[in-house]
């Protein structure tokens, strides 16, 4: 941490008595306010801008009051236009060398140099977030340590600003006041009303033909909404293949790969026109993404089908509406050994890869785990009831951790 001069802050006669600011000299020269918040350093202490301070408003004024120049650039890192050199706090002024490399006795220390400021206790000091604050009549740095009692204090970054990126799930809002703490800076939680949910993948989201089963879709719904859960599920497809005894919208294509997904592709499961419309049209908060088991049953390359999938999730995350995708690491297979052994594989390159990506929008959700053969119905591919009921929960468990169901 560089020592700034400990210039004080704009909000300082906030924090000040009148007779404090009043005991706090003149600045000799305006050159000692360089971010022009009002306040300088000269002397090894305060100082307060007048306007006599601009009548001494010249170079040779200010490194008479103590404004030490200095040597290169390298002893400011921050830019900032203060730094720090042979033990003393340093301008950079016009006849300070360009060169970047870090002179000697550039990186003050509490303990190494009497003239650094104390840590402030709490940022709450810091009223304009630059950095500085004042307390104990003395100005301090605000940075992010432990007070004596051990607890965390909030740095300046820790205090919401206008541009202050969206959260990436709704959970990270903790204290339910808007806002979260995500990549080490606040970011804002604005979460809808009600969530769009968009279910895209085979027939495992479709449904099928076996006994009129209206997929995983079905039980989740009835979780979701005994939680009081507030969304909205959206796509172009209604019902189920060959059966419509649950017509909320989706996007579940029975027989339809990963590629077929990216791409679009026209079959008796429907009319798929692929990721990048509909995503664009419907634009859904959420995506619950199960695909390609069929891409394994039709002996597809596996890396191509996980870099297809990338593709897919790709789309999904540039829409503006910023979805969150709960990418499933698919069911198993149980009707061909070959397809069972890759599907086996596939899963495993799906939590490979999302981990590689490291996204906190695109979130892993283990339907695999406890998943067995009793789950699945005569045809040894597609989900019973049973096996349906254990994805809904999956998902469910995902989507409400997200924070989903809090509002």
């Amino acid at each position: 941490m560089i020592d700034r001069s400990i210039y004080p802050l704009i909000g300082l006669s906030l924090l000040l008595s009148g007779q404090a600011l009043a005991n706090l000299p003149v600045c000799r020269s305006a050159l000692s306010d360089s971010d022009n918040d009002g306040w300088g350093w000269e002397n090894n202490t305060s100082c307060r801008i007048a306007s006599e301070s601009f009548n001494n408003n010249n170079q040779s004024t200010a490194m008479a009051s103590g404004l030490v120049i200095c040597s290169t650039a390298g002893a400011d890192p921050d830019g900032d236009g203060w730094g720090w050199e042979n033990n003393a706090s340093c301008r950079v002024g016009s006849t300070t060398s360009s060169n970047q490399a870090t002179p000697a006795n550039t990186q003050p220390t509490i303990s190494s140099q009497n003239n650094a400021p104390a840590t402030c206790s709490s940022a709450d000091v810091d009223p304009d977030g630059d950095g500085w604050g004042w307390e104990n009549n003395a100005s301090c740095r605000v940075i992010a340590n432990s007070d004596s009692s051990g607890s965390s204090i909030s740095a300046p970054q820790d205090r919401p600003q206008q541009s202050s990126p969206a959260c990436s799930i709704p959970a990270l809002d903790e204290n339910n006041d808007g806002f979260g703490r995500e990549n080490n800076q606040i970011c804002i939680v604005d979460t809808p009303v009600s969530i769009r949910i968009m279910a895209l993948g085979d027939s495992i989201t479709h449904g099928h033909s076996f006994g009129n089963a209206a997929s995983y879709r079905q039980p989740l719904n009835t979780i979701m909404t005994s939680a009081d859960c507030q969304f909205d599920m959206v796509g172009s497809q209604r019902g189920n293949f060959l059966h419509n005894t649950y017509v909320a919208p989706h996007e579940g294509y029975s027989g339809h790969t990963a590629d077929q997904i990216l791409n679009g592709f026209v079959n008796a499961a429907g009319n798929n026109e692929g990721i990048s419309v509909t995503i664009n049209r419907y634009q859904p908060h959420v995506v619950l993404l199960h695909i390609g088991t069929n891409d394994m049953r039709l002996g597809q390359n596996i890396d191509q089908t996980v870099a297809e999938m990338d593709q897919i999730i790709s789309v999904i995350l540039a829409a503006d509406s910023a979805p969150v995708v709960f990418l499933a690491n698919v069911v198993p297979w149980y009707a061909n050994a070959r397809v069972g052994a890759d599907v086996v594989i596939l899963g495993d390159r799906i939590e490979a890869y999302a981990a590689q990506l490291n996204n906190p929008r695109v979130r892993l959700v283990n339907v695999r785990a406890g998943f067995n053969r009793s789950m699945m119905r005569a045809d040894n591919a597609h989900p019973n009831p049973a096996g349906e009921q254990h994805i809904a929960e999956r998902f469910f468990a995902a989507y409400d951790d997200a924070g989903y169901c809090r509002q």
